[in-house]
């Protein structure tokens, strides 16, 4: 019973100077403890800031940029680790974060790090990009450009269909451009816009609008006029833009063009000469290609005048003969 009471006593002073589970630091019946303080820090220059850490765990400290540094990257419970950065001669503020990790529970919490651009600025800063212009599918998809550098700069574009990883860096740097896929019936273009140091580049990003399977009808597809002069209609049903033209100027069109669903009026005039006639009448989409024709052909004159009529060079014949 002795060996029990000073095993208890024992227990107790345990939990009471230490205020944790003495069997490990996994954090106890509390679970996995960790908090830093502060949790945000602006930096002017490259002077030393100290980090408060309040955990029950062991903890590891690590960061995302090589121009931020960590005096005692890890610790067991409470503890302190610092951080300082290079001068920043970029001429433009930049940030990143500390990441403060619990070495055997999924805890981690973080440090916001921002230093302004007050250290000396480049002498000559340069920022140049490979192309001016990127060209997608109406797929969509990744194309990517480099940044050659030797200051920080960001990447943004102003349409939300295109994208870029990363959106700023220092340095050279490659950027990958994603455009989703075009769904428009017509084509779309973006601009991204690279800046650092008060040098702006940018890029034109064009996409192709989705593949159209183009339609082009026309009714009738031939037409008979008697000899006299006589309007008739065409009807023509598309997707498309579209031309028409005839190949007689005895058949004239009311129009040249027409856009989609349209009508075309016929004017043939009054055939004078000794037989009957023909012409073409040609219509042409205008992305599609396609091409539909209408044969038009008119009557010869009756014998009403006695007989005569013009030849196809306009001289007077007799059509008794024929």
């Amino acid at each position: 019973m002795k060996k029990k009471n000073i095993f208890k006593v024992l227990l107790g002073l345990c939990f009471v100077l230490l205020g944790v589970n003495c069997g490990g630091d996994d954090g106890g019946d509390e679970g996995p403890q960790l908090s830093v303080s502060p949790s945000s820090v602006s930096l002017a220059g490259t002077e030393e800031v100290k980090i408060n850490v309040s955990a029950n765990v062991t903890w590891n400290v690590s960061v995302d940029a090589s121009w931020l540094h960590v005096i005692n990257t890890g610790g067991t419970r409470n503890g302190t680790f610092t951080i300082y950065a290079d001068d920043n001669t970029t001429g433009n503020a930049r940030s990143t974060r500390v990441h403060v990790k619990a070495d055997r529970a999924n805890v981690e919490t973080t440090v916001a790090v921002t230093q302004s651009a007050s250290g000396t600025p480049v002498d000559n800063p340069v920022l140049t990009v490979s192309t001016t212009r990127l060209d997608f599918s109406a797929a969509g998809g990744d194309n990517t450009f480099t940044i050659s550098s030797n200051v920080s700069w960001t990447v943004s574009s102003d349409k939300p269909w295109c994208t870029t990883s990363p959106q700023s860096g220092s340095n050279n740097g490659t950027i990958t451009v994603n455009a989703t896929a075009n769904t428009e019936s017509y084509s779309r273009t973006a601009t991204l816009t690279i800046t650092g140091n008060s040098i702006t580049r940018k890029i034109t990003v064009n996409q192709e609008q989705k593949a159209v399977d183009y339609t082009l009808t026309v009714d009738p597809t031939s037409i008979q006029f008697g000899a006299g002069e006589e309007t008739k209609s065409i009807t023509v049903t598309s997707n498309d833009s579209w031309t028409v033209e005839s190949n007689q100027s005895w058949c004239k069109l009311s129009v040249s063009s027409g856009s989609s669903n349209g009508t075309v009026n016929v004017t043939v005039s009054e055939n004078t000469t000794a037989s009957s006639r023909s012409a073409r009448i040609t219509f042409k989409g205008t992305n599609s290609g396609i091409t539909r024709e209408v044969d038009v052909t008119q009557d010869q004159p009756d014998d009403d005048n006695g007989g005569i009529g013009r030849d196809d060079y306009g001289n007077d014949v007799n059509l008794n003969n024929k």
